[in-house]
Parts: C-alpha cells; sequence; structure tokens
C-alpha cells in the first residue's frame, strides 16, 4: 500500500509539476509551516497585524457567504478543469482504485452486483469478491461518486473533483459553527489549495474527499444543532453519518458515538433534551432510516447479509481480520499473486497489534 501510496504521489507531482518528482515536498511544506509557527511565537505582534490586515481582506467576502460558498466551489472546478486541458487524466494506480471503478461501472449498468462468472476462479482479484456477486468489496458511496461523474460529464474523475469542491465548501459551513466567519474562510481557503486541488483526494479514485464531505456534515452539524439549529441541520448530521458508513464504517462510528455524546451532555446541561429531541427527531431519521435501509439492501445484493458489508465478507475468505480477537483462518487462493498479496495483509495486521506497529498506524 505504500508503495502504490508513493506512486499516486509522484504521479500528481509529475501532472502538476513535470521534471520535479523529487523535489522534497513534504520538507518544504513542514519547513514553512514550522518557520510560521516560529514567527507567531516570537513576534507576536507582527503575526496579529498581518492577520488584521488579511481579516480586513477576507471581511467582505464574509459578508456574503452564499456567494463566497460559490466561488470557492467555482474556484476549484476551475483549477481542475484548467489542469486538465494541459495534463493528462489520472490513471488508477492501485487495486482499490481499481475497486472502486468496478463499482462505478456496475451502477453505470443499471446493476447493485454483478452475477458470478462461472469460472470465476481465473478472475480473482485483490479487493473483489467473486461470490455470492460479482462485486468490489468496498461500500458503494465511492463508486456512486465516480458513477455520477462518469454518467453526467463523461468521465469519473470529474465526480471526485466535484466532491472535492464540495468538501471545501462544507469545511466553510463547518468551521463557521467554532470559529469568526473569517477565520472560517481561511481554513476553507487552504483546504481548496492542499486538499480540493493538490491531493490524491482530488486526483486520484481514493476515496479520500467523500469521508472528509461525511465528516465536515457531522461535525459542521454538532456545532450547528448545539446553537439551537433545525430541520436542515439534524438532515445535514444524518446525511454526514450515511456518507461515512458508506466509505469509512469503523471510523465513522466513531465520530458518530463521539458527536452524540457532546451533544446529549450540552442539550442535558442546558435542560434541552427532550425539546431538542422534539425539533431534530424526524428530519434526522427520515433521513437517516431511508439510507440505512439503502445500505442494507445494497449489502444484500452483493454478500447476502444485509448486515454485512462486502469488505468484511472478503476479510472472512482471505483469512484476515479487523479485531485481534476475531479469528484468521480463510480460503488459501490458488493464485500465487493472490497468496502473497493477503499473506502480506496479514503480516500488516500482526505488526499493528505489537506497539511499535500500532504507533507506526496512527502517528
Amino acid at each position: 500500500m505504500h508503495y502504490f501510496l508513493g506512486q499516486l504521489r509522484w504521479q500528481l507531482v509529475e501532472r502538476f509539476f513535470p521534471g520535479l518528482t523529487s523535489f522534497p515536498w513534504t520538507v518544504v511544506e513542514a519547513t514553512l509551516l514550522a518557520l510560521l509557527a516560529l514567527m507567531v511565537c516570537l513576534r507576536p505582534a507582527n503575526a496579529h497585524t498581518a492577520y488584521r490586515r488579511l481579516a480586513r481582506w477576507f471581511q467582505p467576502l464574509c459578508a456574503r457567504p452564499v456567494l463566497t460558498v460559490a466561488l470557492m466551489v467555482s474556484a476549484v472546478i476551475a483549477l481542475h478543469l484548467g489542469f486538465a486541458w494541459e495534463r493528462p487524466l489520472p490513471e488508477p494506480l492501485a487495486h482499490d482504485e481499481f475497486s472502486y471503478l468496478l463499482a462505478a461501472d456496475t451502477f453505470l449498468h443499471g446493476r447493485l452486483a454483478n452475477p458470478t462468472h462461472p469460472l470465476s476462479i481465473f478472475f480473482e482479484a485483490a479487493h473483489v469478491n467473486q461470490t455470492p456477486a460479482y462485486a468490489s468489496i468496498y461500500p458503494p458511496g465511492q463508486g456512486l461518486i465516480l458513477a455520477a461523474g462518469a454518467a453526467l460529464f463523461g468521465h469519473p474523475i470529474i465526480g471526485q473533483w466535484l466532491t472535492a469542491a464540495a468538501l471545501t465548501a462544507l469545511i466553510y459551513w463547518a468551521l463557521t459553527g467554532y470559529l469568526p466567519s473569517n477565520w472560517a474562510l481561511l481554513g476553507a481557503v487552504l483546504c481548496a489549495m492542499r486538499i480540493a486541488v493538490f491531493s490524491c483526494w482530488a486526483n486520484s479514485y481514493y476515496r479520500g474527499a467523500l469521508p472528509a464531505v461525511g465528516g465536515a456534515l457531522v461535525i459542521g452539524a454538532l456545532a450547528h444543532l448545539r446553537g439551537k439549529r433545525g430541520a436542515w441541520t439534524a438532515a445535514a448530521l444524518a446525511l454526514g453519518l450515511l456518507i461515512l458508513a458508506n466509505t469509512r464504517p469503523f471510523e465513522g462510528s466513531m465520530l458518530a458515538l463521539g458527536a452524540f455524546i457532546v451533544l446529549v451532555k450540552d442539550f442535558k446541561n442546558r435542560g434541552e433534551v427532550w425539546p431538542t429531541l422534539k425539533r431534530i427527531a424526524l428530519p434526522f431519521l427520515l433521513v437517516f432510516v431511508t439510507g440505512a435501509l439503502a445500505t442494507a439492501y445494497y449489502n444484500f445484493r452483493v454478500t447476502g447479509n444485509p448486515f454485512v458489508f462486502g469488505y468484511q465478507l472478503n476479510m472472512t475468505k482471505a483469512g484476515l481480520a479487523i479485531f485481534p480477537w476475531q479469528s484468521t483462518a480463510g480460503h488459501v487462493f490458488p493464485q500465487a499473486i493472490l497468496r502473497n498479496f493477503y499473506d502480506s495483509q496479514h503480516s500488516m495486521f500482526l505488526h499493528a497489534q505489537t506497539p511499535q506497529g500500532f504507533l507506526s498506524k496512527v502517528i
């Protein structure tokens, strides 16, 4: 996986800055960030002056939030279209990307899953289930985004660009629940420059941008609901949870648990638990239950069980585990390349259970 991520970074730099693939971009970013932090610590008065000048520049935009969001989204899309005019479109490199594109192609053909091929043993591939249906192992979120890009605009990467543009707008909306509008706009601009344009999330077929959209919806709704917002914010919370469930289920469940605890504690402290629940329960449940039923039906078509994701089925067949207490006895693949692939995945799982491996995953 680290090899494929390295290849994606190389492709990204080669696309935007030909001839500079060996340039230490990460070191440059870290150095600039350290210099900025040092300036703030050593020259707080100068930093405050610079901030006030920047805030004055942003203030007219902050007074018109709808226009601001529209400009940010348009700028991200325009930059991608401009680069596409001069540079080739990204090519899929990693197993995951091909799996997402398989899901997109399946949806474009009007199916949730494909029938198992009679000679499926000869078509085994990483991150793809052959039985009980031929389908991507991943939840449907990213596949739907890529399918929408292909159906509406002729290429799946455009769905990724639109998602990255939406992320920029949602980051601004989420930050306005915690920060002054000028700071929120600055955060959104940084997101646009660093993530929505110049990152693998927007220039590959990975699912980075879509889970971030879900996280922004949840975190933003959390702040705005505490500020007595109503039905639309509750619907945004439900939509964010559904996006996370259909892209990064485990991480999404952790975020959902934290959001639930914060909301209940805040409403309880203000003595508004039941009044708030009455205000937000109907729109939240309408969106969430509809999405949950659709997800369960998709799982049923892919795995035969509405409560089992394709990813879980694939890991069980491959003898892999998500948690340390799960069994790692599974199917032995006849193809040497797949045996080696899943053996490497198993080795990574065992290494992650050690203190050193755990720290290498979380830091």
